[in-house]
């Protein structure tokens, strides 16, 4: 092989090598979801996808800032230990790009969620303002659980109360102030009781709902 055929050969060799590390190369990771709410020994899995499509290397690092509250496997398995919070963190072998997902676990997420109105019942006489209304459940503070009605029913109403650990919460209902508030969860449903008014004038409601299944919450 003469010299120029040998610079032409390293030539190529160093454009090959180039290309295969620009494809090689991972610019960066995401993942499916950035919030995880949990209930203690409940389990969910992330899935990371890294790009560009073409990166040879996909292999991915799982961590947890707190093993304690929540732990991660290699394949991205969460599992929800005790009460609190931890960072589930995704780094790529390749160009150590991260992407992180926040994980809390709370006795009160099993009753996060969408539940549809079954029932409704309210003053003998009175007519009923809320039409089939569907309450959002959603984590609000250390101690609280905040219903929140859907914007396009006809009355909206924004209500929160302490959870106990057996799924009832109570809000001074007996003064008979706005908001207050009783009920139970249950394993998929909502018993509540609600006033709607000021002192003795106003509206108490008989609420029961059943919780909408496989709604992204």
């Amino acid at each position: 092989m003469n010299k120029k055929h040998f610079f032409f050969w390293l030539a190529m060799f160093a454009v090959t090598i180039t290309l295969f590390l620009a494809c090689e190369k991972v610019i960066d990771i995401s993942l499916n979801k950035n919030e995880l709410t949990l209930v203690s020994g409940e389990t969910e899995t992330l899935i990371a996808t890294i790009y560009p499509n073409d990166a040879t290397n996909k292999k991915v690092k799982w961590t947890s800032s707190n093993p304690a509250v929540a732990t991660v496997n290699d394949n991205g398995l969460v599992t929800a230990i005790a009460s609190g919070k931890a960072t589930i963190t995704a780094t790529t072998q390749n160009g150590k790009k991260t992407a992180t997902c926040s994980a809390t676990v709370d006795y009160r997420a099993k009753w996060v969620g969408k539940y549809k109105c079954e029932k409704i019942k309210t003053n003998p006489g009175l007519p009923t303002l809320i039409a089939t209304p569907i309450l959002t459940v959603a984590l609000d503070g250390d101690s609280l659980v905040w219903f929140l009605e859907e914007e396009n029913s006809s009355h909206c109403i924004n209500l929160r109360a302490k959870v106990d650990s057996d799924g009832g919460f109570t809000s001074d209902y007996q003064s008979f102030q706005y908001p207050a508030i009783r009920g139970n969860f249950y394993t998929d449903s909502l018993h509540l009781y609600f006033y709607i008014g000021s002192g003795s004038w106003g509206t108490i409601y008989n609420y029961e709902g059943k919780k909408l299944k496989n709604v992204k919450q």
